[in-house]
């Protein structure tokens, strides 16, 4: 039966006796506390110190004594020592993967909290995790945890199920965070209105009141918050289910009695259609936390392009192209209302 071979512990050992000395072995660093711990021993003898590090403290400490005989040899001018007959016990090395890496000069961010913060704030479905892959030894699992929410998907892989979890539910949230980022910056803003110069002069003062009015409604910018969590089918469902029928039924009455005003034309000029509706407009929408932002434009043939927009979810746009601004102002704001009661009900 052939001898177990040697190890380079059991090598130093030896030498060292024979010596009368024992190789001094220390724990210096004990894994860190962490689901990607590593050790590090150090040893000690005939004045010499060397160090090794590894997944666990057999692997490290097995590294020590191995560095510590070459140490020996190169130190009393010894040939190089032959390779070990047999090698030190290896843990299954560390699996290749990019994982999510906490920044020690940045604060700590539990992203499963506020990714599930961030979903509510914007009315998302709330994030769906689950393990889609499950791979290695059983000393060295790799999990795969996906998240999803409202159509999105991220993956977090890591050596625990918690660990990729959490890099699933940071991805997400950095992910959304852009995206709404690049929403909120979508602000309407009017910086200057169409030159009317070429109108005729019978409609001139009349075209002048309408840049006061735009000049007025454009100081109020509305960011126009997008609902990432409403699938298309359900989207006409999403007023009726956001506000109660009291409410909406209210506020359909109000609407009524605007679009009866609006008909029957008792306002002179834009300002005074600006104060009998829009600004009356504004004020019905507010009782649902809405806002409404109007917008002026010319095309080539010189025809005006009025839009009105109002922060629904459905978001509701309509536009109205007339040869007369007034006009185009009068129809966007009747097809707004009657599109919003449709939403309604």
């Amino acid at each position: 039966m052939s001898a177990i071979p040697k190890t380079p512990i059991s090598i130093l050992q030896e030498m060292m006796v024979k010596k009368g000395q024992v190789p001094k072995y220390q724990l210096i660093h004990d894994g860190g506390g962490t689901h990607e711990n590593t050790f590090t021993w150090s040893v000690a003898c005939e004045g010499l110190v060397a160090k090794g590090t590894g997944r666990c403290k057999k692997t490290a400490k097995h590294i020590a004594a191995n560095k510590m005989l070459e140490l020996i040899a190169d130190t009393n001018g010894f040939l190089a020592l032959p390779p070990t007959p047999a090698d030190s016990p290896v843990r299954t090395p560390k699996s290749q993967f990019v994982s999510y890496i906490v920044d020690p000069s940045q604060p700590f961010l539990n992203a499963i909290g506020a990714l599930q913060d961030l979903c509510a704030e914007n009315e998302l479905s709330e994030p769906i995790y689950d393990v889609i892959n499950d791979i290695g030894p059983p000393h060295a699992r790799i999990f795969t945890v996906q998240c999803t929410v409202s159509g999105f998907k991220e993956e977090g892989t890591a050596t625990t199920k918690k660990q990729a979890k959490h890099d699933a539910a940071f991805k997400m949230y950095e992910k959304i965070g852009n995206v709404l980022s690049d929403i909120s910056s979508n602000v309407v803003e009017i910086s200057e209105v169409p030159d009317l110069s070429t109108v005729n002069d019978d409609t001139a003062q009349i075209h002048e009141k309408i840049k006061k009015l735009f000049l007025e409604l454009s100081k109020n910018k509305i960011s126009r918050k997008a609902n990432l969590g409403v699938t298309i089918s359900k989207y006409h469902e999403k007023m009726i289910e956001r506000y109660g029928i009291e409410l909406r039924q209210q506020v359909n009455n109000e609407l009524n009695e605007l679009i009866k005003i609006i008909d029957c034309k008792s306002y002179q000029d834009p300002l005074e259609f600006n104060q009998k509706c829009i600004k009356e407009m504004q004020k019905i929408l507010e009782q649902m936390e809405l806002e409404l932002d109007i917008s002026i434009m010319t095309g080539e043939d010189k025809k005006f392009v009025i839009s009105l927009y109002i922060n629904a979810i459905p978001s509701i746009t309509e536009l109205s192209v007339s040869n007369d601004a007034f006009d185009a102002l009068i129809q966007v704001c009747s097809r707004a209302i009657e599109t919003f009661q449709i939403l309604l009900f």
